[in-house]
């Protein structure tokens, strides 16, 4: 077993991330370290691992649910949940691209899924969380620019994606957020553009 000296891994460990950031290159077109293709592929994997069970099965759940519409093209856990610092009272923020109007999503996910409603409504009556919170951006309203997609590159985890769309969105936000800068204070989370 060859250990290479600079990152001390075994062979088979390094060929991985060799592949891991070959393809973060070809996806995002952007050169990313060792560091950075590690955190890319564990972070939505260890925070999903954190998740209360019944909160995971949930989102799971309404994830394999709402991606039998073709029209769902993509699904990204943000917010407090994917970042580990959910409370009782956190609503679970779900990012969901949608070919078609907004008001249209809104039914086709929630109306003519009762059993869907009924968990939801049973979690939150057993206080695993607030609510659902979904922010629905239709496919043709994606390249317009809103703050919160800088929040969603960097907490997301992604959860469904069809046709690539997520992938190419958050290669068009990483290439805003390369002109931009964050500012972090204890009350204030700011983007600067």
């Amino acid at each position: 077993m060859t250990k290479y000296r600079q990152t001390l891994l075994d062979e088979e460990a390094h060929q991985l991330i060799g592949r891991g950031k070959r393809v973060l290159h070809k996806k995002f077109d952007h050169s990313f370290s060792v560091a950075e293709t590690i955190r890319y592929y564990m972070r939505g994997a260890l925070r999903l691992d954190e998740l209360p069970e019944s909160v995971r099965e949930y989102v799971n759940e309404f994830v394999v649910r709402i991606s039998v519409d073709e029209r769902v093209l993509g699904v990204v856990l943000f917010g407090s949940y994917s970042r580990g610092d959910q409370t009782k009272y956190s609503d679970i923020d779900v990012f969901i691209v949608y070919d078609g109007e907004k008001a249209e999503a809104y039914r086709s996910i929630f109306s003519h899924d009762p059993e869907l409603k009924k968990t939801k409504n049973d979690m939150v009556s057993s206080s695993y969380f607030s609510d659902i919170e979904p922010f629905i951006v239709p496919y043709y309203d994606l390249k317009v620019f809103k703050p919160v997609y800088l929040s969603i590159l960097r907490d997301g985890i992604l959860l469904f994606e069809r046709k690539s769309v997520i992938s190419e969105f958050f290669k068009w936000i990483m290439g805003i957020k390369s002109k931009s800068s964050i500012i972090d204070s204890s009350e204030v989370l700011s983007w600067i553009l």
